[in-house]
């Protein structure tokens, strides 16, 4: 991938941990991903899986951002269900 680059997005993944906050990452361009695409993503020492929250595009420089591994096969969480999970995830 080229230093600006090259395309790629940045990408909020949602994973099942124990903290309410997204992880960071950098999507290829051949993922073509979008909000509620299921990822398979780097965390720690191990691969886990992650939902896409949000996209933007990588606007150039070098990144120390770890990439998105894989995109799995099932459709995605609705922008409804991103929604829900959100409200009932803030405070009160």
């Amino acid at each position: 991938m080229s230093e600006d680059g090259g395309g790629a997005k940045i990408v909020e993944v949602l994973a099942p941990v124990a903290v309410n906050q997204t992880y960071s990452y950098l999507a290829p361009p051949a993922l073509s991903l979008v909000p509620g695409d299921h990822v398979k993503i780097p965390l720690g020492t191990r691969e886990a899986y992650g939902v896409v929250w949000e996209t933007r595009d990588h606007t150039g420089g070098a990144s120390n951002l770890k990439s998105v591994a894989a995109r799995y096969d099932r459709p995605p969480l609705s922008k409804n269900l991103r929604d829900s999970r959100n409200w009932m995830s803030s405070p009160a």
